[in-house]
């Protein structure tokens, strides 16, 4: 299955440290998802290279598909875990911006 635009209005996190402070995230037409067990599969059509995003970072990919902010994933995370906001948001963060390195997402500065 192809994705398409994935849209996160815009959505900075409070502390000021979100790093995609965009309208939009899109994952290109070059990738594919799909659900295998509890985790994410990804390929990258061009290179052939797999990725595999655990049962938090397919949460992270599904509901940002759905429309869903990131803050707003984050804040469901940190009830669904136990964890503080803060920490969610950090990790959050970090998968984006290794899934926007990678090529998995693009930016609507891309």
């Amino acid at each position: 299955m192809l994705w398409g635009m994935c849209s996160t209005h815009d959505d900075v996190f409070s502390d000021g440290s979100w790093h995609f402070k965009l309208k939009a995230m899109e994952i290109p037409t070059n990738i594919i998802a799909k659900m295998v067990d509890a985790d994410m599969v990804l390929l990258n059509l061009t290179d052939g290279t797999y990725y595999k995003l655990n049962t938090t970072g397919a949460f992270l990919w599904k509901e940002l598909q759905k429309g869903v902010t990131p803050n707003q994933v984050a804040l469901s995370l940190a009830e669904r875990y136990t964890i503080s906001a803060e920490t969610a948001r950090g990790d959050i963060d970090a998968l984006l911006k290794d899934l926007h390195k990678e090529g998995l997402l693009k930016t609507e500065t891309d």
